[in-house]
């Protein structure tokens, strides 16, 4: 028997402005996984996770939680029910340390059992060596990695990451990849929006394609599990 979804939506429809840009889209994630979601430039990926997140809200469907509806709620009562969206965009203070940009992540937040100590945080995404460095003298690829640990670092039920790996080279791509799938098998569901399918679904679990509004199962890239 399957256990029930920890994040679930039904027949979801969002608008950009006038335009519609989801009819009708369905999916759900089980605790622990990690799903990739594919789809053509301009499909809805990036408009999905906002919707799911509640940064736009839904015209019509219904978004659940571990059961119950978030849908509508806006993006901080939806964080603080454990769902974390991570950008593309940094939004770093670039005149503190990277420890100091860790740190304020918390300012207003609940704290959860599972959250990690700053110093915990550091050592999971490598940076260390980085932690009294202002995050404004860091690269772009470094800078991406801060913002990641940052929307990590409270251990989400639900983590959705648009773009995790851009501007990240090769070797930090692995390194963050392996980060996240530590934290699906420690019970976080995680759905990826990531243009490079081939790596993440080395480490996926599934992977899903979101074309014209219809989320279908898809053969997952390079999987090797």
């Amino acid at each position: 028997m399957n256990p029930a979804p920890r994040l679930e939506a039904l027949g979801l429809w969002a608008r950009r402005g006038a335009e519609t840009v989801l009819s009708d889209v369905s999916l759900e994630l089980r605790r622990g996984e990690l799903v990739l979601l594919q789809g053509p430039n301009g499909s809805g990926k990036s408009t999905l996770l906002e919707t799911l997140a509640g940064l736009i809200r839904p015209a019509a469907g219904e978004i659940l939680l571990d059961g119950e509806s978030i849908a509508g709620l806006g993006a901080d009562r939806v964080a603080r029910r454990g769902l974390a969206l991570v950008h593309q965009e940094r939004h770093l203070f670039g005149t503190l340390s990277v420890r100091d940009n860790l740190a304020l992540a918390d300012f207003g937040r609940r704290p959860t059992a599972g959250m990690d100590s700053v110093d915990a945080t550091l050592e999971s995404f490598g940076l260390e060596r980085f932690a009294a460095t202002p995050a404004g003298l860091l690269s772009g690829g470094e800078q991406r990695l801060v913002a990641l640990a940052r929307g990590l670092r409270a251990r989400p039920l639900v983590a959705l990451l648009d773009e995790p790996l851009a501007a990240l080279a090769g070797g930090l791509r692995d390194h963050v990849l392996k980060g996240v799938r530590g934290m699906a098998d420690g019970g976080t569901s995680v759905l990826v929006v990531e243009h490079d399918g081939e790596r993440v679904g080395q480490y996926a679990d599934r992977s899903l394609m979101l074309r014209n509004s219809t989320i279908t199962e898809a053969v997952l890239p390079g999987g090797l599990r």
